[in-house]
């Protein structure tokens, strides 16, 4: 992924650098097969063997065909190549777009999320307060009840006290002893 990673085009990398060197070693190959074949036929001509030259003619045109195809394989490669090596700039570029967007997006859902927990936090709050007002008042109230009993126990206290002589048995006149 030295492409991606490292930003590098594909002849380049460890891959493209040993196509090219095999490619070269062909085309290396093939040129030295032309050299001695050019050599063998200069050779015929020179000893005037009319079938020797043709044959050798016929492979060296043979040898040309084969570095002209190994010369338009080694551009095609490049062609497709360069296409691949486009189609992954374009993607890398799609892909921090994305990343950009859903960064955005989650920035987004992070904001919404805090503003959430901000209201909850405050209705908490306005809760929370609202109970506390609620137990004061409360508190207030029984402490002005237990105020008011207690007054009305001084009062009670502070009258005299009537003796009861009778206790009753719940019917009129009856008395229980």
């Amino acid at each position: 992924m030295e492409i991606v990673d490292e930003n590098k085009k594909f002849s380049e990398t460890s891959t493209g650098e040993e196509l090219n060197r095999d490619v070269k070693a062909v085309k290396d190959s093939l040129e030295e097969k032309i050299r001695e074949l050019q050599q063998l036929l200069k050779e015929a001509r020179e000893m005037k063997d009319a079938e020797l030259v043709q044959e050798m003619e016929a492979k060296e045109r043979e040898a040309q065909k084969e570095l002209e195809r190994a010369k338009n394989d080694k551009k095609s490669l490049e062609l497709r190549l360069e296409a691949m090596e486009q189609n992954i700039v374009e993607m890398r570029k799609n892909l921090e777009r994305e990343s950009e967007l859903l960064q955005k997006e989650l920035a987004i859902q992070r904001q919404q999320l805090e503003y959430e927990a901000q209201q909850q936090e405050a209705k908490f709050n306005e809760e929370r307060a609202r109970r506390e007002y609620l137990e004061m008042a409360k508190e207030k109230e029984l402490a002005q009840m237990a105020e008011s009993l207690r007054k009305e126990q001084e009062e009670i206290a502070s009258k005299p006290e009537r003796p009861n002589f009778e206790k009753r048995s719940g019917k009129k006149g009856e008395r229980v002893d």
